[in-house]
C-alpha cells in the first residue's frame, strides 16, 4: 500500500551471474534485464495499462556489482490511478544476455519474478475518538500532560505540524511530528488546566491543508495500583505456660497488579511488622509468636481489632493424683502374707515326733505363742496323769 504522491521502490536482490558466455556477444548495458509495471485488473474490454522506464515517473537501474535491479515509481508522476493495484515484474531477455542461450527459453524470457503495490489516497487525521459533543476527549496524566496521536497513509518519514489553540487561554501550543508505521504522537504539557478546559486540535503538511477539530480535557484513568486488606485475625484466647502460641493475620491484595504491604501486630504494648508481597487477587496468613514463658495476660492488636491471650500456671494436682501410687502401700496389707506363718502350724508334723519323747526339745520351739505350744502342754499333761496312776496302783 502507497500513498499518492509517494513513491514505490522495489528492489530485485541476488541479480547477478556466473558462469561462461553463451554464443551471443550482447553489449547490452542492462544485460537483458526489465522490468514492467502492470495493472492487476483491468478495465472491463480494455487491455491491461502497463508501464515501463520510458514512461514518466518510472526510473530502472541494475547495480551489476550490488546484484540488485531496482524500480522506482513516482505515483505523482506516473500513469497510476487512485484505489488500483499493479503487479511488478522483473524480466530476463535471454537475447540481451550474454551468459543464456535465448533458444533455450521460450518467448525469450530466461528469468520473470513479480510483486504488487496498491494507490491509495494521501490521508492524515487525528485517531480520538469523538464524544456525543463531537469533541476529542484526550486524557490528562498525573504530571498534567496529555498525548495527541494520529495515523497517515504517507511514507514514513512524511512530517506535521500539531498545533493545540485555546480561545479561552489565547496560547497556541504546537510541535513537529513525523509518520512511523503509519502513526504519530505530539505531546503537550497542560498542567496549568483542569479536566473540562476545551481546545482545539490541528494538523498541517505539504500534503495536507489540516482539519480542525474541537476537544476537551478530561481526567486520566487512576494508574493500576495495589490495595491491601485484612480479612482474619486469630488467636487463642487460653494457654499453659511454656505452649506455643500465635497471632495469625490474613491478607488480601484486592488491586489490579502485585504489591507489598507491611503488617503490623502490637503485643503488650510492642509493635512488631512483617513486609508480604502479593499478586492481584492473592491472600497471605503471616504469624507473630506470643509470649508463653510466664503467666499471666498478652495484650495484642492488629488494625481495629484486639484481644487478650491469658497464660496459665501449669496445676500439680493432677502430678498429686499421681500419688495414688502411695495407696499401693495396700501392699503393706500384703503383710497377710506374714499369716502364711501359719506354716509353722504345720509343725504339728512335729507332734508326730511324739514317736519319740526326745523330740518333747522341738515342742519348746513354739515359745512364739502358737496353738502349737498348748497342744504340746496338753500331750505332756497327759502324759504324767498317767504316770501318775501307775505309780498309784504300784
Amino acid at each position: 500500500m502507497v500513498a499518492e504522491g509517494d513513491t514505490v521502490i522495489v528492489i530485485y536482490e541476488g541479480v547477478g551471474f556466473n558462469g561462461d558466455y553463451a554464443d551471443n556477444d550482447s553489449n547490452d548495458s542492462d544485460n537483458g534485464w526489465s522490468a514492467i509495471i502492470e495493472e492487476s485488473e483491468a478495465a472491463l474490454n480494455q487491455e491491461p495499462m502497463t508501464l515501463d522506464e520510458s514512461d514518466s515517473g518510472v526510473s530502472m537501474a541494475w547495480d551489476e556489482d550490488a546484484g540488485t535491479y531496482t524500480v522506482a515509481i513516482d505515483t505523482s508522476n506516473a500513469n497510476v490511478s487512485v484505489d488500483e493495484a499493479y503487479d511488478v515484474s522483473l524480466l530476463l531477455d535471454a537475447n540481451e544476455n550474454k551468459y543464456f542461450d535465448a533458444e533455450d527459453y521460450e518467448d525469450d524470457y530466461a528469468f520473470d519474478v513479480g510483486t504488487q503495490f496498491e494507490v491509495t489516497d494521501r490521508t492524515v487525521d487525528f485517531a480520538h475518538e469523538a464524544n456525543a459533543d463531537g469533541q476529542f476527549e484526550i486524557e490528562q496524566q498525573d504530571d498534567g500532560t496529555v498525548a495527541i496521536m494520529g495515523e497517515g497513509t504517507a511514507a514514513d518519514g512524511a512530517e506535521y505540524t500539531v498545533s493545540l489553540r485555546s480561545d479561552e487561554a489565547n496560547e497556541l501550543l504546537t510541535q513537529q511530528v513525523e509518520l512511523e508505521n503509519g502513526e504519530f504522537a505530539a505531546e503537550f504539557n497542560l498542567s496549568e488546566y483542569e479536566p473540562g478546559f476545551e481546545f482545539t486540535l490541528d494538523i498541517q503538511g505539504s500534503d495536507y491543508d489540516g482539519d480542525r477539530r474541537n476537544a476537551v480535557l478530561v481526567a486520566g484513568d487512576e494508574p493500576a495500583e495495589a490495595s491491601f486488606e485484612t480479612t482474619d485475625v486469630s488467636a487463642p484466647d487460653n494457654v499453659t505456660v511454656g505452649d506455643d502460641a500465635t497471632l495469625d493475620v490474613t491478607v488480601e491484595n484486592t488491586g489490579d497488579v502485585e504489591g507489598t504491604t507491611t503488617v503490623t501486630a502490637t503485643i503488650n504494648g510492642e509493635e512488631r511488622t512483617q513486609n508480604v508481597t502479593l499478586d492481584a487477587g492473592a491472600s497471605d496468613t503471616v504469624s507473630f509468636d506470643l509470649p508463653t514463658d510466664e503467666a499471666g495476660d498478652v495484650a495484642w492488636s492488629v488494625g481495629d481489632e484486639s484481644g487478650t491471650l491469658t497464660v496459665n500456671e501449669q496445676t500439680d494436682d493432677s502430678d498429686d493424683s499421681d500419688d495414688s501410687d502411695d495407696s499401693d502401700d495396700s501392699d503393706d496389707s500384703d503383710d497377710s502374707d506374714n499369716s502364711d506363718d501359719s506354716d509353722s502350724s504345720d509343725s504339728s508334723d512335729d507332734s508326730d515326733s511324739s514317736d519319740s519323747s526326745d523330740d518333747s526339745d522341738d515342742s519348746e520351739s513354739s515359745d512364739d505363742g502358737t496353738p502349737g505350744f498348748g497342744v504340746a502342754v496338753a500331750a505332756i499333761a497327759l502324759l504324767a496323769a498317767a504316770m501318775l496312776a501307775l505309780r498309784r496302783e504300784n
